[in-house]
């Protein structure tokens, strides 16, 4: 597979983890982090559920092309 393959699956995996980890903590979390003050719970479950699932994604796209290349160039040559 080239590394953009594994991009993409890397890509997909973090962000469907990171929409996970941030339902996961809406639900159980963020009340108590926010000192049950409405504002600071709407702004955690925002910033989960709308920033943090595509930090995740990117962190694990860069690092399954990274793989991908480890994969191409296991000895400094191209393995086809």
């Amino acid at each position: 597979m080239p590394p953009q393959t594994i991009l993409f699956y890397g890509l997909i995996s973090g962000l469907g983890f990171g929409i996970y980890e941030g339902v996961d903590y809406q639900t159980r979390f963020n009340w108590f982090f926010s000192g049950f003050n409405a504002a600071e719970y709407y702004l955690l479950n925002l910033i989960r559920l709308t920033t943090l699932p595509f930090l995740h994604a990117i962190w694990t796209g860069i690092a399954g092309y990274f793989i991908g290349f480890a994969r191409l160039y296991r000895n400094g040559a191209p393995v086809c």
